[in-house]
C-alpha cells in the first residue's frame, strides 16, 4: 500500500512523495514519454512497482 507521506508503516523512499521526486528528476525539463520515465525508474530503484509509480505519476499531475 503506497501513502503520500512516510509514517511508521511506509519508509521515506517509498511513499509517493519521494517516488514523485525521483520522477521529476528523471523527467526533468524535457518531455518523456510514460513508458520511457517507468523504464528509466525500474532501472534506478527496481524495487518501484509499476502502480507506485502511476500514483505517484497521478500525484504530480494532481499538483499540476
Amino acid at each position: 500500500m503506497a501513502m503520500i507521506l512516510p509514517n511508521k508503516h511506509v519508509p521515506l523512499n517509498r511513499s509517493l512523495l519521494a517516488v514523485g521526486g525521483e520522477i521529476l528528476q528523471i523527467v526533468g525539463d524535457r518531455p518523456r514519454s510514460v513508458s520511457a520515465t517507468w523504464e528509466r525508474l525500474r532501472l534506478q530503484d527496481s524495487r518501484t512497482s509499476f502502480e507506485q509509480f502511476t500514483l505517484a505519476a497521478s500525484f504530480l499531475f494532481a499538483l499540476g
